[in-house]
């Protein structure tokens, strides 16, 4: 799946975010399941926590595992955890996760637990 997200010093800068989902088994708006957000080390991709996502989804998480900026698959520059990039983008991805930002293909989520009516941003 993909998501662009909007990077940069004044936040203009599309950017194409190159992303696993993993959902456990039952996880619906009427049952809502907690989300980790990973992404992997300097010059790797998504597919690195790969097992991981599968064993977070067996104990009942949903995984949002995604390649960081600049890697495989994203037309992002790399920035080594910039707020104004990196930053940025976790963050959009957060809002992902809460149903508050669609994937590039529509998709909102609305599985997610969340701590308060807020969306949790």
């Amino acid at each position: 799946m993909q998501l662009t997200v909007l990077v940069g010093p004044t936040g203009a800068e599309p950017c194409l975010v190159d992303a696993d989902l993993y959902v456990p088994d039952g996880a619906s708006a009427a049952a809502p399941v907690p989300a980790i957000l990973t992404t992997n080390g300097f010059g790797g991709s998504k597919d690195d926590q790969a097992g991981a996502a599968a064993a977070f989804g067996r104990e009942g998480y949903l995984t949002l595992s995604y390649t960081g900026l600049g890697f495989p698959n994203s037309d992002c520059k790399i920035s080594l955890d910039d707020p104004d990039f990196d930053g940025k983008a976790a963050k959009q991805l957060v809002d992902y996760l809460a149903g508050l930002k669609a994937d590039n293909s529509g998709r909102i989520l609305d599985m997610v637990a969340k701590d308060s009516g807020a969306g949790d941003t």
